[in-house]
């Protein structure tokens, strides 16, 4: 509850990406039913505040929970009754494992999608991997995302060349 006050000094959101714990498959119902109700006190709270709570899908190597966007959006919408004030962080990262298609899950997310992580296949700096970063941000824009996106990616290849790339990359995709 103190990262939703600090949230609402700040104006940001919280994400709720590991600390839901790890999870496994054997005992899948019973960790998402845990998570619930951890969740739920936290959903009220935050709605009084008027912060948003952003679940993170994280692929399976790391979490055995949520690891889709669509997985996400079930999650939000059957267990916790699709609260306003619950929204998806997409790491595409995690996307380029987990999910079918980017443009089915930017359509599945739809208004629950607030914030986007930037990675590249490879968590390298977009343009090192193999991800249509122009295709997946259109299709973003396209869909009504005025929400901010931050790079959450490795220093790779080096950092010197992901702060001289950086303002030229993002200046290359204002223009989508």
């Amino acid at each position: 509850m103190q990262h939703i006050d600090a949230a609402r000094i700040l104006g940001s959101k919280v994400t709720i990406g590991l600390m839901r714990g790890l999870g496994s498959a054997a005992s899948m119902d019973k960790d998402l039913k845990d998570l619930k109700e951890a969740m739920l006190p936290l959903i009220d709270y935050a709605d009084k505040k008027g912060v948003t709570l952003c679940l993170e899908a994280i692929n399976r190597y790391e979490t055995a929970l949520l690891n889709s966007a669509e997985s996400t959006v079930d999650f939000i919408a059957n267990e916790l009754g699709n609260p306003d004030c619950v929204g998806i962080l997409w790491d595409l990262f995690h996307a380029n494992i987990e999910d079918i298609g980017f443009e089915r899950s930017i359509k599945a997310m739809g208004k629950k999608l607030q914030h986007l992580h930037l990675a590249d296949s490879n968590r390298m700096f977009p343009g090192y991997g193999h991800m249509d970063f122009n295709a997946i941000l259109k299709a973003v824009k396209d869909s009504g995302y005025t929400e901010y996106c931050s790079f959450e990616c490795f220093n790779l290849p080096s950092l010197d060349v992901v702060l001289k790339e950086t303002g030229s990359w993002v200046n290359s995709i204002r223009n989508l």
